[in-house]
């Protein structure tokens, strides 16, 4: 690559069954760097994402899967959520109200969504919970040790229907959202508002 010298970090994402790199680079890359960049992914099978500035300017390069980021798509320090049930409009504004279908012990499986961002996604399968993630978010490193430590957790908690839970610094709802399954009620509280915008 005529820029490997200005590729200061390449991050590796990996999701249940998808795996994607976000190669940042200083200097724009040649045509020549885009095509070995695209042979390369295409043999390992990965998405690549690329930022040349700031986290704004992060684009999906690539997609094995065909994969398209939608012209109007929000920008990857957005997110989005999906639910099957709908909330009032009328109702007063609420940071978590993307939530609040999710809150419910009764409520069918969770799938909170970064897309069309990004295919990457894991799951929380003794709890019911799909939480899409795009490459800019924490999430744990290793998935199988962060579904033993949120059966533990949710274990440890001995949740009743009568419980209400604060879950502070929550990001993507990791713990938020399993909890949620056997509480009464939670509130999920995060600064970073480009987790919970």
């Amino acid at each position: 690559m005529s820029v490997r010298d200005k590729v200061p970090t390449v991050e590796v994402m990996m999701g249940d069954t998808e795996k994607a790199l976000l190669l940042r680079h200083l200097s724009p890359l040649s045509s020549q760097d885009k095509q070995l960049l695209t042979e390369f992914a295409q043999a390992q099978g990965f998405h690549l994402y690329t930022q040349a500035e700031g986290i704004d300017s992060i684009k999906l390069f690539y997609s094995p899967t065909g994969f398209v980021v939608p012209k109007s798509a929000p920008s990857p320090s957005s997110r989005s959520h999906s639910s099957s049930s709908s909330s009032s409009s009328s109702a007063p504004h609420n940071p978590f109200a993307r939530y609040t279908n999710y809150l419910q012990p009764s409520a069918p499986p969770v799938e909170v969504s970064a897309e069309p961002f990004s295919p990457l996604f894991y799951t929380l399968p003794n709890h019911g919970v799909k939480i899409h993630f795009n490459p800019t978010d924490f999430i744990q490193v290793n998935s199988e040790v962060n579904r033993k430590l949120v059966d533990q957790a949710v274990e440890f908690l001995e949740l009743t229907k009568k419980d209400r839970v604060l879950d502070l610094f929550c990001g993507l709802g990791n713990f938020t959202l399993p909890v949620a399954r056997y509480a009464k009620s939670v509130m999920g509280v995060e600064v970073r508002q480009s987790i919970t915008a």
